[in-house]
């Protein structure tokens, strides 16, 4: 069935409010944006994209970070400075609210900031980026979330819109912010955006016409404090759907199939291990869509390019989503066995001597390790380490014990990681990216995998994952052959 996008009127502004919180102007558009004065509080990816975009509007916009400008894009800072938005970098003065029409919030600002609990209490209407963004947008969005998965699911399901014809911007979480990005897609488009629980704790009217849940593992718990508070965060992706909209939910991963009470709107699940009666699922090694009780077969299961079982879910999501957008089976079954996947998440980067170089950057916790790990057939000898986000590592060492040949640790939680799967395999800490990739090249033999899949966030050495996997990508480009391999 094709898309319809839903009215704007018809959306609820009870979401997100706090206490002494006033709801968001109903009328909250691009007219009502022009001349307001607006605080756009942190200044990476998506607070630059919020500022330009507001200043292009006529919006009168401060823009604010607790990070010094030598710490911050000093290009995209003069970038918005040049379209007359105000700087205030080096603190969150709770004093910028008082003047201020509206504040839209980055993801990775923490909701709790003293200066946030200033503007609720004086009734100034706090969003976030992505709410923005909804709020301009023109085309109906399908929106993927989930603890791992998210990125790769959304970049692929772009590709079969794309293959299929269709009019498709992909924004969100994979590093292209939904307000810069809206206005690429008219009303008989549609916009595949990835979204965190970090945004959809400041959602109010975000209402995707399908909401996608991948899974629901540990992670982010250093910021949402429980695993109830981060599945609620979740959950929220649903929670202004009606009963025209659609939820896709993972049969096969717990948590998600336990909200199905929840949700609001018509239910699609998936599943690699049984049959489902509404959605995507694999019977003997083939691709079964079921809609209102009829069957298609799609293709072998085997023929995804993808590799490992967590991808193989990935993309039955992406065949639940593209049964409800009306897409021909034909351009779902080539970008399937075409698509090869994204930086950093499983990147083969090279083989040498034998030995097979994988960059698995995006792996910050311990559910999308585990994923990697069972996507290898040999030996691994894994790179890990960083920041760690409140997970318990000991939840690896079945995987690690059975899969693990050398386990190389680095970056703040080493220690914290030794501790828990140390006893099991040979165990090193190091300092740095190339000295990791140069003691695993050491340790492995041929037909071994190196795996950097670090379980934790990168913020300790490096600005983002991207830059961590590019780290180990230039220290195994450095490598030198074994003297067998050279001509």
């Amino acid at each position: 069935m094709a898309m319809c996008g839903a009215k704007r009127g018809e959306m609820t502004a009870r979401a997100g409010c706090g206490e002494g919180e006033r709801a968001v102007d109903p009328q909250i558009d691009r007219q009502w944006l022009r001349g307001r004065r607006i605080l756009v509080i942190g200044l990476a990816r998506s607070g630059i994209a919020a500022c330009r975009v507001l200043a292009g509007l006529g919006s009168d916009v401060t823009g604010n970070d607790q990070k010094g400008r030598g710490d911050l894009d000093s290009a995209a800072l003069d970038e918005i400075e040049a379209k007359d938005v105000r700087l205030v970098l080096g603190s969150h003065d709770p004093g910028l609210v008082h003047g201020i029409d509206l504040v839209v919030l980055s993801p990775g600002v923490d909701p709790r900031l003293a200066l946030l609990e200033e503007a609720r209490r004086i009734s100034i209407p706090v969003i976030g980026e992505l709410e923005l963004g909804y709020l301009l947008a023109h085309a109906p969005i399908v929106a993927v979330t989930g603890s791992n998965g998210k990125s790769t699911v959304t970049a692929l399901l772009g590709e079969i819109l794309e293959a299929a014809g269709r009019e498709v911007v992909v924004a969100g979480n994979i590093g292209c912010p939904l307000v810069g990005e809206v206005h690429r897609a008219s009303e008989d488009g549609v916009i595949v955006c990835e979204v965190s629980s970090f945004q959809l704790e400041t959602i109010r009217r975000f209402r995707p016409r399908i909401a996608i849940i991948l899974n629901l593992t540990p992670d982010h718990l250093d910021r949402h404090g429980s695993m109830v508070a981060y599945v609620d965060a979740k959950a929220r992706i649903f929670s202004n759907q009606g009963g025209e909209d659609v939820t896709i939910l993972n049969a096969d991963d717990e948590l998600t199939a336990n909200l199905a009470p929840r949700v609001p709107a018509q239910i699609l699940t998936f599943s690699a291990s049984r049959e489902q009666q509404e959605g995507a699922f694999v019977r003997e090694g083939t691709i079964i869509v079921r809609r209102s009780g009829r069957e298609r077969v799609l293709m072998p299961s085997e023929s995804i390019r993808l590799v490992g079982p967590h991808n193989l879910l990935n993309s039955l999501a992406c065949v639940a989503a593209s049964s409800v957008l009306g897409v021909a089976d034909l351009a779902v079954q080539q970008t399937l066995q075409s698509f090869q996947g994204l930086e950093h998440r499983l990147e083969f980067v090279r083989k040498l001597g034998g030995v097979s170089y994988v960059n698995d950057s995006k792996a910050t916790n311990v559910d999308a390790v585990r994923s990697a790990l069972e996507s290898y057939a040999g030996s691994v000898v894994l790179i890990a380490g960083g920041r760690a986000k409140g997970v318990d590592f000991r939840e690896l060492r079945p995987e690690v014990a059975e899969r693990v040949k050398a386990l190389i640790l680095l970056g703040e939680a080493r220690q914290v990681l030794h501790d828990a799967l140390g006893d099991l395999v040979e165990t090193h800490e190091v300092r740095t990216m190339d000295e990791a990739v140069t003691l695993a090249a050491r340790l492995a033999e041929p037909g071994d995998t190196v795996l950097l899949s670090p379980s934790c966030a990168s913020f300790d050495q490096f600005r983002d994952f991207e830059e961590r996997g590019r780290a180990f990508k230039r220290a195994v480009a450095r490598l030198a052959p074994p003297d067998k391999d050279r001509q």
